[in-house]
């Protein structure tokens, strides 16, 4: 079964520097199903499936069901700056970098996406100066210049949020149309920023959160991730 939704929950009391919801609660995002995304490195219950056919093995249940959705990805809906621009962004556990496709992107790169205009945001401001260059695992690589602006997650927002506005992307997520960048939720200390990393989504609201961490509560017919 390939699931419509995932839900993102994260627990919060009020801030100062974070605005959210007014007592230690917990609120929701929905991920949606990317339909157009095409898995590219070899997932584990795929490789392990050419294993069992090698050696002439019938597959269990559960493997094969695996395999089904070892390219199945997820998307979940990110505002930012004012007027609120909305986004689906990839939340990655392996990088710390927020970044997105937006307006300085060369056109060339650009698929589907749609942009992050800081132009056209009130709050948008310029670090001067600051850059950033990721590459991830899978080879995939973007870079960039810096903006501070607020953004909005299922209802917690943050009024001076690094946003990491593309420049140039690798091909792959160009491909990608349904999603505008990523938002990590490593620790910080791999942001790739220059010369001074700045703060990541989740350092930002980790101290308003009724415990500063995430999981994941994995189950055949739902998923969550807890924050």
């Amino acid at each position: 079964m390939f699931l419509p939704f995932i839900y993102l929950i994260l627990p919060a009391v009020a801030s100062l520097r974070v605005h959210g919801q007014a007592s230690r609660s917990t609120f929701s995002v929905s991920q949606v199903a990317n339909p157009n995304y095409v898995g590219y490195a070899t997932s584990g219950p795929t490789a392990l499936a050419r294993t069992y056919a090698k050696y002439g093995k019938a597959l269990p249940n559960y493997i094969n069901e695996a395999v089904k959705h070892a390219k199945a990805a997820f998307n979940d809906k990110v505002s930012l700056g004012s007027a609120p621009q909305s986004l689906f962004l990839d939340f990655d556990t392996g990088s710390s970098d927020l970044w997105v496709f937006s307006s300085i992107t060369d056109p060339y790169a650009v698929g589907r996406q749609k942009l992050y205009a800081p132009e056209k945001s009130k709050t948008a401001r310029k670090i001067n100066g600051a850059s950033w260059k990721i590459k991830y695992g899978d080879g995939t690589s973007a870079y960039g210049d810096v903006y501070l602006d607020q953004i909005n997650v299922g209802g917690i927002a943050v009024k001076s949020q690094a946003i990491e506005a593309a420049k140039n992307v690798s091909d792959r997520f160009t491909a990608n149309a349904a999603e505008s960048g990523l938002l990590g939720l490593a620790f910080g200390s791999i942001n790739t920023i220059r010369p001074a990393k700045q703060a990541t989504f989740f350092d930002n609201v980790k101290g308003v959160l009724a415990e500063p961490l995430f999981t994941a509560d994995l189950k055949l017919t739902k998923f969550c991730l807890l924050i």
